[in-house]
């Protein structure tokens, strides 16, 4: 998804449509307005990202991509907190890894 997608979703979010309402508008999948919101829960939009090494990214990712809940990923690689997986796990759902 794009930034200026994301930013559609964000104004759409900050006007209280719902995510359903949001994906619908924008032609979207529920699951990525859920990201897009998750992050801004996260506030993960309005700071610095963490760094996250690269090879610690593609194993997350490959955790996600089993299904895997944050709180389990969480529990094997442990160095970074719940919103940092959470967030890599988001950026999987909106289809960035």
């Amino acid at each position: 998804m794009d930034k200026k997608t994301v930013n559609q979703v964000r104004g759409l979010l900050s006007k209280g449509l719902s995510s359903r309402d949001a994906a619908n508008k924008l032609r979207l999948s529920v699951q990525q307005v859920a990201a897009v919101r998750a992050h801004q829960t996260m506030q993960s939009y309005d700071s610095d990202p963490v760094k996250i090494s690269e090879s610690d990214k593609l194993r997350i990712v490959a955790l996600v991509k089993q299904g895997l809940s944050s709180g389990q990923i969480r529990k094997r690689i442990k160095r970074y907190n719940h919103q940092q997986i959470a967030a890599v796990k988001a950026w999987v759902t909106m289809g960035k890894y």
